[in-house]
């Protein structure tokens, strides 16, 4: 008699460069931090509804009654790992990647299996590290404002299927942070905004003529960071930053994060993610704030307001 099969979410959840912790920091070290990055996870399976299957080393496996609880579980995972505090000892920064499918199971015992299950880790390799990636068949399943944080990435072949899939991107973090056309931006608005980043004594003015800029430490960028001794956290490229319809969108290409103080106090990291930078503020390359000598302060302006 075949199994019985049950629709489910399944979830595949592990910390990014768990090999590179452990190689640069230390057994005990870096255990520390997987285990932590481990707890967090599993806190979220828990707290959403869901069931922990296995844990193997740095990776969780687990199910969900539904895709809504699921993609809730994964936003809060990534919430939650990317304001851990990395340690004393360490200056990396701890990330996940995420990959999930909604879809047709079969359970053995505490174990499920089936194309979804497998579905489900081919998105987890495919994601970045900070990343929630699915599919469209999870995305259908959605409720319509869950449905709304997600977008359309790419139409790829994915190992092990025949045809090629839909992957989609589960955006986490706060949502007004991506970059949307919205309504209200005229193109008389978008002339007036300016942003000023100053770093020591350079400053770099944009606007909506200045195309993408590049901040890093490479003496090519358009802002170079210094970052010496042999500690380098700053990347060559760290990170870019362009005006989108008079919104001055941030993206992050390095590997070790770029760090954001907003003028309401809150502290922001992104990882291979975009933000808008808004108001004023503070960015430190690749250091959380009181470990970083090196900042970028940015102001945001409208000229010709009275």
């Amino acid at each position: 008699m075949n199994a019985p099969e049950d629709n489910l979410a399944v979830v595949f959840a592990d910390v990014s460069g768990s090999t590179n912790l452990f190689d640069t920091l230390g057994d005990s070290a870096a255990l520390g931090i997987v285990s932590r990055c481990v707890t967090l996870m599993t806190e979220q399976v828990h707290a959403h509804g869901g069931t922990l299957i296995k844990t193997i080393g740095d990776e969780i496996m687990c199910t969900f009654p539904t895709a809504d609880q699921a993609v809730l579980a994964a936003k809060m995972m990534q919430e939650r790992v990317s304001e851990a505090d990395p340690g004393k000892d360490s200056t990396l920064s701890p990330a996940i990647r995420v990959g999930m499918q909604y879809g047709p199971v079969i359970r053995r015992g505490n174990d499920v299996f089936g194309d979804s299950v497998n579905v489900a880790a081919r998105m987890a390799d495919t994601a970045e590290a900070g990343e929630i990636l699915t599919t469209g068949d999870t995305v259908a399943a959605l409720t319509h404002e869950l449905r709304m944080s997600t977008r359309r990435i790419d139409h790829a072949p994915v190992r092990g299927k025949s045809v090629s899939i839909e992957i989609f991107e589960v955006l986490w973090g706060d949502e007004s942070e991506y970059t949307q056309v919205r309504p209200e931006d005229t193109d008389a608005t978008t002339a007036r905004r300016r942003l000023r980043l100053s770093y020591r004594a350079e400053e770099l003015v944009l606007d909506h003529t200045s195309g993408k800029v590049e901040v890093g430490r490479s003496r090519e960028a358009d802002l170079t960071v210094q970052d010496l001794g042999p500690d380098i956290q700053v990347s060559r490229t760290h990170f870019t930053v362009e005006c989108v319809r008079g919104r001055f969108i941030l993206t992050d290409n390095s590997a070790n994060g770029t760090f954001v103080l907003t003028a309401n106090g809150q502290r922001r990291l992104r990882r291979k993610q975009s933000m808008e930078l808004d108001e004023c503020g503070k960015i430190s390359l690749g250091r959380s704030f009181d470990r970083s000598r090196e900042v970028i302060t940015f102001v945001c302006e409208t000229v010709g307001t009275t």
